[in-house]
């Protein structure tokens, strides 16, 4: 579990903290260590789909490992407590986790439990792209901000870059 946030926190390290306001226009060259290469896959191991948008997501939740709903809580996410079985109670009115894998596995469910249904029944067909991760998301509702589709591709861009092995097959 400490290793999960070693890995984050060494991520971080690679992608610095940007400034908010610059976030968008920030698309420069970034120094990183080889350590952190290891969250992507892990993210992997763990059966997520889609794991560098979802490493974007957390670097987006979080406000890049600040926010005190992940310090306080455990929340990578910024999940509202829920019946799967993840969250230990409420914190700072989000869902509080025993550990950061407790909340990286609620994510997982919450991806099993609704994904299928959007494949099934808008999609027609797996979501095989981040393109139609991206509409899932949006149909969803997962995020209450309308530019927060705009905001992850950026930190999906910067992660393809700073790790070219990540990016999708052409």
């Amino acid at each position: 579990m400490k290793s999960i946030a070693l890995m984050l926190l060494g991520l971080m390290a690679i992608i610095k903290v940007f400034d908010p306001k610059t976030l968008f226009e920030q698309k420069t060259k970034i120094n990183f260590t080889v350590q952190e290469k290891s969250f992507i896959p892990y993210l992997e191991k763990q059966g997520l789909k889609f794991p560098v948008i979802v490493a974007a997501q957390v670097f987006h939740e979080t406000d890049q490992l600040r926010s005190p709903i992940y310090n306080s809580c455990n929340n990578l996410f910024g999940m509202k407590f829920n019946d799967r079985g993840y969250a230990t109670g409420v914190c700072r009115g989000h869902a509080e986790y025993a550990s950061k894998k407790a909340s990286l596995l609620d994510y997982k469910a919450w991806q099993e439990e609704y994904l299928p249904y959007y494949e099934k029944k808008v999609l027609r067909k797996s979501c095989m792209t981040e393109e139609e991760y991206y509409k899932y998301l949006l149909w969803i509702g997962y995020a209450e901000d309308e530019k927060y589709i705009g905001k992850i591709k950026v930190w999906v861009s910067i992660i393809h870059e700073l790790f070219p092995s990540t990016n999708p097959p052409l």
